[in-house]
């Protein structure tokens, strides 16, 4: 398999956990960082004919991987929220406004 399929293929991983993200659910990405070191390996042996196009996918990447820290980060906010909301609830006397 290509550098460049590789990369599209890491791409569409990433896609599928902002979409399970987006919807709420548990991401496993188990393994993806050992894929990503995969995959600079192989990029630093490639001949400098192949480097652009695979420049292109790795970038293309690297928005895709933003774009997912961006989902987890807001994910854990909101989850932050509903917490501390759960607790003032909680600590809260019958009849209190928060």
């Amino acid at each position: 398999m290509s550098e460049a399929r590789f990369c599209q293929i890491l791409r569409a991983t990433i896609a599928a956990a902002r979409r399970a993200v987006a919807d709420g659910g548990f991401i496993d990405l188990a393994g993806f960082d050992r894929e990503v070191a995969s995959l600079c390996d192989a990029v630093a042996r490639l001949p400098a004919a192949e480097r652009p196009t695979v420049a292109t996918e790795l970038t293309a990447l690297l928005r895709e991987l933003d774009g997912l820290s961006v989902a987890l980060t807001a994910q854990a906010g909101l989850e932050s929220e509903a917490a501390r909301r759960r607790a003032a609830h909680a600590y809260t006397p019958p009849g209190k406004a928060e």
